[in-house]
């Protein structure tokens, strides 16, 4: 689209010309499911204080796992999506709780899109020949020794997380050898004030392709009167964490743009920063009408033009101050230099 046409549209949409601004905002932002959040697990075996689901006053309703029922229908629908690229099998939960979880990954595979699951290594020594058709698997971990671990990721045990890492990393290795298909093994650390970025690195390298450093931030809760979004912390954020209190502009939301969300009990709701699902936009049984609904419709029109909208005390609306946390942790300028050719260190804020 031409700078002319695309502020010619811009102009007409936003002042709704003749009762056709979404006419001519859709032409501008044409909306198409590209990703689909599939959590096939709402429930969880881990107690992080970190945790929303942890804290005094909130519930977390219809915890559970997605039935075969709830799954068939949904993947239906999946394989006729002609503009979906990427389906991830994780949102609000540890996926492999759910017993039906190797058949959901085998079939979800079949439809040859990019395929991400995260999980806290619980049961994945179950799932072992079918977590090698995830072509992204990510290990939520944040902890680097027997304490720090069990601190952050209670309830799960240190020792046993780093034998099941050990021994599907040697399964890797003999499946490259024979150029078969494996994961890309990813950590995505969110770390704290009180995280050791390098002995961190020293514990989980040898079992991953990447770790990828970010600002642990804030939860996304719902206002009291239900009607917008605040940044939330919990009372360890509250001690730990680097505040997210630098305003930033935002035009666009992938979740909203071009991404379904569906939790485990069949809801699709905003996106996975919704932990309590209170917007619920739809159900399972037509994805393309809740994709489609007036709500979302109105909301990427506002985010658009900086409007109003029930997503403003998003985190995307907030930074951390990059500097404070260079500062705090000077290494983070020399932590790339730190890659192997086994393990790839990546730093982004």
């Amino acid at each position: 689209m031409n700078k002319f046409k695309k502020r010619l549209y811009e102009y007409l949409s936003k002042t709704d010309f003749l009762g056709f601004g979404y006419y001519f905002f859709n032409k501008l932002n044409p909306r198409k499911i590209t990703k689909a959040i599939i959590d096939i697990g709402s429930t969880c075996n881990a107690k992080c204080p970190y945790c929303p689901r942890q804290q005094e006053g909130f519930t977390f309703k219809d915890n559970g796992l997605m039935t075969e029922e709830i799954f068939e229908t949904i993947y239906s629908q999946l394989k006729e999506m002609p503009d979906l690229k990427n389906i991830s099998l994780y949102a609000f939960g540890e996926p492999l709780l759910n017993k039906n979880a190797g058949e959901y990954i085998k079939k979800i595979a079949q439809l040859n899109k990019k395929t991400l699951l995260s999980t806290n290594t619980t049961n994945m020594d179950k799932f072992t020949d079918e977590l090698m058709l995830i072509d992204r698997l990510q290990f939520s971990i944040e902890g680097w020794d027997k304490e720090s671990y069990e601190r952050t990721r209670k309830n799960l045990k240190f020792e046993e997380t780093i034998e099941k890492l050990k021994n599907f990393d040697e399964e890797v290795k003999k499946r490259r050898a024979e150029n078969l298909k494996t994961p890309f093994r990813t950590i995505h650390c969110l770390f704290t004030k009180s995280t050791d970025l390098h002995k961190f690195i020293e514990t989980w390298s040898p079992y991953v392709d990447e770790i990828r450093f970010t600002t642990m931030g804030p939860y996304i809760s719902w206002s009291d009167d239900k009607k917008s979004t605040k940044l939330y912390y919990t009372k360890e954020m509250e001690q730990d964490c680097f505040k997210f209190d630098i305003p930033v502009e935002v035009k666009t939301c992938s979740y909203v743009n071009n991404t379904i969300t569906v939790n485990s009990n069949g809801k699709v709701v905003l996106c996975c920063g919704d932990f309590s699902q209170h917007l619920a936009l739809g159900d399972y049984r037509d994805l393309n009408k809740a994709f489609n609904c007036k709500l979302l419709k109105n909301l990427v029109k506002q985010i658009y033009f900086g409007e109003k909208n029930i997503c403003n005390g998003c985190r995307n609306y907030f930074a951390c101050d990059k500097d404070k946390v260079y500062k705090y942790f000077p290494e983070l300028n020399n932590l790339e230099s730190l890659s192997t050719d086994k393990c790839k260190i990546i730093v982004t804020l």
